[in-house]
């Protein structure tokens, strides 16, 4: 879809698509993360990685800065009219590989 002035900066149809996958992602997580033991929950390959435990808490602690954002976002209404802002939603399909089992 080519962005002109006139283009919608979300249409119904992306904000639908983006609704559907943030529902569907965090379905996925849950359903990954809640037979998992204390264990696997807090288990780390090293150091460096991050256990599950720790990644459920970054997606939640950022889950709160999106809500702050799309509150304020809320407030001051529409970004201005600029193909920078515009979602681009051309490849509208699942992104990113499905969870995998553990080995």
């Amino acid at each position: 879809m080519e962005k002109t002035s006139e283009s919608p900066v979300w249409t119904k149809a992306d904000r639908q698509y983006l609704l559907d996958n943030l529902i569907r992602s965090k379905q996925d997580l849950i359903d990954e993360a809640k037979d998992r033991t204390e264990a696997q929950w807090n288990f780390k390959e090293s150091h460096k990685d991050w256990s599950i435990n720790q990644i459920v808490e970054h997606f939640g602690l950022y889950e709160l800065i999106f809500d702050n954002n799309i509150a304020v976002a809320l407030q001051i209404g529409a970004l201005p009219k600029h193909p920078h802002f515009a979602p681009d939603v051309s490849h509208h399909k699942q992104v990113g590989p499905p969870f995998w089992p553990p080995s």
